[in-house]
């Protein structure tokens, strides 16, 4: 549909070319009998070709250059001529030069990549063997203001004849933050503590991410800070040997590309108790155990068993007396319930 003028620099990727006969030519190959066509002169090939063309009446012809295989490639000065059904030929015509590619170009590389990133520019390098590219290369970025993660696209590449190819590339690209990220804070016996709870337990601690939208690169890592006043645990997992008080935790959720979701703050005030009982350890009389704080000093019960023909001189860990020794309403600091023996 566009204009065309020939020469080594104008290139099309089709050519509707119509032939016209002159008078001469009609006379000379008429005779009485139909045009078959006409041929076109191959200067590479040294030799005369068929064109193919329509025949249109008796003073005309139409060839399209770039409709078949042999023409998708076109690339040479040629003349024209017409012949009969009976194959006589009328005079070549002047000479011209015809650049016609309908043959699309190579995605020869590029730079996409299946590690996720949160923007990438894909670059595709262009590759025609005739024609040449318009230009040397052809690339896209990502985000965009519309489209904020992309695992693969296409990006069009075109030769100077005009034809196009589209080129499927990797982007894996995703500029948005996880959606959640959540806390979950679990007591001894597996139930879920709620923020701002008190728990008589240990307690556990996770966190849990959610990425999974459409070309969302999924969670890469999910990591927790536990605080217990100055003090910092990096991804404690329970209070397993901790003293009570408030701990407090946040959690952090990063994609594959590397956005980040903070979690809100959970705490939990930690309040262990452990039981001390006491053993008459062969003497007479009854007491009761009394609870205490997990590792928190707390004072002893005085004794109150009695062994006809013993003084009692303190509580000890071991009956025989061979462990840790306590006096008599003295104070004691464990974190696991004791039995004390009378002594």
């Amino acid at each position: 549909g566009d204009s065309y003028s020939g020469g080594v620099d104008e290139w099309a990727s089709k050519l509707e070319v119509k032939i016209s006969f002159s008078n001469n030519d009609l006379e000379k190959v008429l005779e009485n009998v139909e045009i078959k066509g006409a041929e076109y002169y191959d200067e590479v090939k040294r030799k005369w070709v068929d064109t193919g063309c329509t025949v249109t009446g008796r003073t005309s012809c139409t060839w399209m250059i770039g409709a078949t295989d042999d023409t998708k490639e076109f690339d040479k000065d040629i003349k024209i001529r017409v012949v009969n059904e009976h194959d006589k030929k009328g005079d070549p015509s002047q000479e011209y030069f015809i650049n016609v590619d309908a043959v699309v170009p190579d995605c020869v590389s590029n730079n996409g990549s299946t590690t996720w990133v949160k923007s990438r520019t894909v670059n595709v390098v262009c590759g025609d063997n005739l024609s040449g590219c318009s230009q040397a290369s052809f690339n896209k970025t990502y985000p965009t203001v519309d489209v904020k993660k992309k695992k693969k696209d296409d990006i069009n590449i075109f030769d100077k004849a005009g034809n196009s190819k589209s080129c499927n590339v990797n982007f894996y690209v995703d500029s948005t933050p996880p959606s959640s990220c959540d806390v979950t804070m679990k007591n001894s016996g597996g139930n879920v503590v709620t923020s701002g709870s008190t728990s008589t337990s240990d307690v556990s601690f996770s966190v849990k991410g959610v990425d999974n939208a459409l070309d969302d690169s999924g969670i890469e890592t999910e990591t927790w800070v536990v605080k217990y006043g100055s003090t910092s645990y990096n991804d404690l997992e329970n209070t397993n040997d901790k003293n009570n008080g408030t701990y407090s935790v946040v959690g952090t959720c990063t994609d594959k590309a590397g956005n980040v979701t903070t979690s809100s703050t959970s705490t939990v005030n930690l309040d262990k108790s452990i039981t001390i009982t006491f053993n008459k350890n062969t003497g007479n009389g009854t007491m009761n155990s009394i609870t205490c704080k997990y590792n928190e000093p707390c004072t002893l019960t005085s004794n109150g068993f009695t062994k006809t023909g013993y003084t009692f001189t303190g509580w000890n860990t071991a009956a025989n007396g061979s462990g840790t020794s306590y006096s008599n309403g003295g104070s004691i600091t464990t974190k696991s319930s004791v039995t004390l023996y009378a002594q």
